[in-house]
């Protein structure tokens, strides 16, 4: 994956989480919000497992790839491996899934910037005309659930991968790491 595909699909991704955002905003009302805030006042800080994960898998792809093009496609990432305390078999593994799992994840953002682009062509120029509703395609939604799913199977992929108990010592990195929930 090159500069501009992650540039573009990190776009995607704050396209869609502002445009579920907003809609979340719009249709529960001010008393929701109060209850959300104070139901998630606890985890203030914590990030969603499929955001940190999405994090670390991208750290690793990244790595993998740079050493691709460095022409040492064997190379290991010796800093996140040394600060997750992973062995050389365990970090393979992990670069495994990450390369799969953004695989999979950038299909899906693919989807998006076509529903995405077809939403504004609905606006020429850009200029929204004065009273037109600007809620976001229920597909941007559904993608972005499917998308979440498609980080969080990678997650599964990895703790099946690792095993119970060192996957446990890798959620305690991941909360040290990420501040995960």
């Amino acid at each position: 994956m090159n500069k501009k595909q992650i540039i573009g699909s990190s776009c995607v991704v704050v396209l869609i989480a502002g445009a579920l955002f907003t809609i979340g905003q719009s249709a529960s009302g001010t008393k929701a919000l109060v209850n959300r805030q104070a139901d998630a006042a606890p985890l203030q800080n914590a990030l969603p497992d499929h955001v940190a994960y999405e994090f670390l898998f991208r750290r690793a792809d990244l790595f993998r790839q740079s050493a691709i093009r460095a022409g040492k496609p064997l190379a290991l990432d010796s800093s996140l491996q040394r600060e997750a305390r992973l062995s050389d078999d365990q970090i393979r593994v992990l670069g495994d899934i990450a390369t799969i799992c953004l695989g999979e994840v950038a299909e899906l953002d693919q989807k998006a910037q076509v529903i995405i682009a077809q939403f504004r062509s609905r606006f020429p120029g850009g200029v929204i005309p004065r009273g037109e509703p600007l809620s976001p395609p229920a597909e941007l939604e559904a993608l972005q659930q499917k998308r979440d799913a498609t980080i969080l199977r990678g997650r599964l992929r990895l703790q099946q991968a690792l095993g119970e108990q060192e996957f446990s010592r890798f959620g305690r990195f991941m909360q040290q790491r990420y501040g995960t929930k």
